[in-house]
């Protein structure tokens, strides 16, 4: 039996082998499983029973053995159970912990690539151990296989020759390599171990550089969001919605042009259209911004308009076109993020700064080689409505200077009336940085056509109300219009407005030769016409008295507002009613844009407008002109009032005097400080300026601030206008009359 013997812990060997390489193949097969789910795979009470059994089997027939060598093997591989015995008992216990990272973490560590290496090696020297003891004779020991017959009282040796001894007898006599498959499963599981590790190294290098890039944009983010901005500046913006683009086949000629300007790499940086109020500038550049967006070359656009807040200054136009370019520009960003961060306070430096730092370069950083074909316009419209004189020439200067940029071309598309400031800023520029075209030097037939087309489309409907042909009343318009389209927009708003007294009104828009007139002329009697009209009917004198107080009052201060309101924003800040405001302006429908709904601004639809109705020498009938200085001082007295009737210490009930404005929800601001009194805390100082008034002691603004100055201050700090309160203090000490008597010093 000792023959027997040998065989049972040859064949017991090759079991535990057999098993041990199973067994980390499931392991790995767990270790990548991507659900992460233990299923399965592998049962660690069952595979450690068996393992178990087998280390005590190998034990046992190596003692019966006697054979010196093979019971040093026995112990070899006895090492190596108590080695995967220990794993399986790690496995179990984060199997019951049911933390499947930390398992995962665990079989990292257990089945590593060097330890799969360690077994295999083990695994080879036991084969050749194997293959150098086997020293029976294999016929022999065949013969003797096949005679043997079991019988319960047989040695536990004999019966322990199962399928795995038989197969390996056989692999002996047929000198076949019995490892080759475990060895082929141990080296492609080490491959597997490996990709994996190399994968999960590219993997986490890869979320870390995109957690650093997130990082990076969120910081870049939150620097960009410091920018002051001037709402409404963009072409787009809500403000704009739904104010006109030019018509299909209506400036073709000039539309082309500017197109063409504006791809071609040789043009002058700068193109200014310029023409006299109402020859449709602004309409002209939506149209180009509009089409310079759906190109993707859109850079930034900023939309002037005076009375409209921000958009009536420069102080937020180059900061505001900063961030505009780093969204149209995600290579810019970064750029500008830096000079936020590295310059303290940029958006309160001078403009000459900020054009640098902000905007010039930035650009000239710009990688060369991949941004020099690239060519981005800039849209500026009605540069002319942006106050101060000395801004408005230093921009024309500093836009001039792209013209240097080499990294990417720079067109800067900008419309204006030709006034004296704008003019002599692009006299001081030099030749071949801007082009310039003059909109009513183009054709008169041109101009006609246009607008010919564009009253067919205004007044599809009000031809139903006319007696005239269309073709016959079309050209009746066209020549009263005089190459303007605000006049023409205006004639077809008050038409349209008439509703079933279409007819009427259109015949009051024919009435006289206007012909010959100027076009300045042409516009001062259409408006004329629409303001009679907005009083006529059967008052009395006392009620068209009334109607006219209260049109300079209502409309008088729409016109010299620094910022537009709604009709119930108005109503408190003027101390009138809804009701009074809406009656008075519901004439004026063809000159104002009045909003159904309280959340929408009344504004005007035209700046010529305001422009008439300040010049007393335009504005012939008395009853409609505007007192710029009385209506200022009005605005004043009524901001005083607001404020001293609203103001108060906590407004916002923080009941926290360290607390942060950042920490105050936006909604309870608004709350406490609706738009009116903010509108009031903003700009009374400037409405006070405006009227030329004089400042004394005892007098109403030095009562108010006695009371409510720090109030006051509190409010601006609310409604995040804290750095404006430096301004309007020292305004108010420049309009402080001494009591003293100069003679008294002498």
């Amino acid at each position: 039996m000792e023959t027997l013997a040998v065989i049972g812990l040859v064949g017991n060997i090759v079991q535990f082998v057999d098993f041990a390489s199973k067994l980390i193949s499931k392991s790995i097969q767990l270790y990548q499983s991507s659900d992460g789910v233990l299923t399965e795979n592998i049962n660690t009470e069952i595979a450690t029973n068996h393992l178990f059994q087998l280390s005590n089997k190998l034990e046992n027939v190596a003692n019966a053995a006697g054979d010196e060598a093979l019971q040093a093997l026995c112990k070899s591989c006895g090492v190596v159970a108590v080695e995967l015995l220990g794993a399986l008992d790690k496995l179990k216990v984060h199997k019951e912990k049911k933390k499947w990272k930390s398992m995962r973490k665990a079989l990292r560590s257990l089945w590593s690539k060097e330890k799969i290496q360690e077994i295999e090696k083990q695994l080879a020297s036991f084969r050749e151990e194997l293959n150098l003891h086997i020293v029976i004779d294999l016929r022999r020991v065949k013969k003797l296989m096949g005679a043997v017959t079991y019988r319960p009282n047989d040695s536990t040796q004999v019966k322990d020759l199962d399928t795995t001894s038989q197969k390996f007898l056989d692999a002996i006599i047929n000198q076949q390599d019995l490892f080759q498959d475990t060895r082929a499963r141990h080296e492609e599981t080490i491959a597997k171990i490996a990709d994996e590790h190399t994968t999960t190294r590219n993997e986490i290098i890869q979320e870390i550089n995109l957690h650093k890039q997130d990082a990076d944009l969120a910081e870049q983010e939150r620097h960009l969001a410091k920018l002051p901005y001037a709402d409404g500046a963009a072409f787009n913006s809500r403000i704009w919605e739904h104010e006109p683009q030019c018509l299909p086949k209506t400036r073709v000629d000039l539309l082309e042009h500017i197109m063409i300007w504006s791809r071609n790499p040789g043009s002058p940086c700068i193109f200014w259209l310029n023409g006299m109020a109402g020859t449709g500038k602004s309409t002209i550049a939506r149209t180009v911004a509009h089409k310079l967006n759906e190109k993707e070359c859109l850079g930034a656009s900023f939309f002037f308009s005076r009375g409209r807040g921000d958009l009536g200054h420069a102080g937020r136009f180059f900061t505001t076109l900063a961030a505009q370019l780093a969204n149209a520009l995600p290579t810019l960003r970064p750029y500008i993020y830096r000079a936020i961060a590295e310059k303290f306070k940029i958006s309160q430096q001078g403009l000459a700064d900020q054009w640098k730092h902000l905007i010039f370069q930035p650009l000239s950083n710009l990688n060369k080689a991949q941004h020099q074909l690239q060519i981005f316009g800039l849209v500026i419209d009605a540069l002319d409505e942006c106050e101060g004189e000395e801004d408005i020439r230093l921009i024309l200067g500093l836009l001039a200077q792209a013209k240097t940029l080499e990294s990417v071309q720079l067109r800067v598309f900008l419309t204006s009336r030709p006034e004296t400031p704008i003019r002599l800023g692009f006299y001081n520029i030099p030749e071949g940085s801007h082009q310039d075209c003059i909109l009513h030097n183009i054709s008169p037939s041109v101009v006609d056509h246009d607008i010919s087309i564009f009253y067919r489309h205004e007044l599809q409907t009000a031809w139903k109300k006319c007696d005239l042909p269309e073709e016959q009343t079309i050209e009746l318009l066209v020549k009263k219009a005089g190459g303007l389209f605000i006049w023409a927009a205006t004639a077809c708003r008050f038409i349209s407005d008439g509703k079933r007294f279409a007819r009427r009104r259109l015949s009051l828009i024919l009435q006289g030769n206007t012909a010959l007139m100027p076009s300045e002329k042409k516009l001062d009697e259409i408006y004329i016409t629409i303001l009679t009209h907005s009083v006529s009917g059967s008052l009395d004198e006392y009620e068209k008295e009334e109607l006219r107080r209260l049109f300079k009052e209502i409309v008088g201060s729409i016109v010299v507002l620094f910022d537009p309101l709604s009709a119930a924003n108005m109503a408190k800040l003027l101390d009138e009613t809804e009701e009074e405001i809406y009656q008075t302006l519901d004439d004026l429908h063809s000159v104002l844009e009045v909003p159904g709904s309280q959340e929408y601004a009344i504004r005007l639809l035209h700046p010529s407008f305001r422009d008439f109705l300040l010049d007393k020498k335009r504005c012939r009938d008395q009853h409609f002109w505007v007192d710029e200085k009385k209506a200022h001082g009005s605005l004043a007295e009524s901001c005083l009032r607001l404020m001293s009737n609203s103001l108060r210490r906590d407004i916002c009930y923080l009941r926290a005097p360290g607390a942060l404005v950042c920490g105050v929800e936006n909604s309870r601001i608004e709350q406490c400080l609706p738009t009116d009194l903010q509108y009031a805390c903003r700009y009374w100082v400037q409405h006070l300026q405006r009227s030329e008034a004089q400042l004394c002691d005892n007098d109403h603004v030095h009562k108010f601030l006695q009371e409510h100055f720090l109030h006051w201050l509190e409010a601006l700090s609310l409604s995040g206008r804290t750095s404006d309160s430096v301004g309007m203090v020292t305004a108010l000490q420049s309009m402080v009359v001494s009591d003293l008597d100069p003679a008294s010093l002498t």
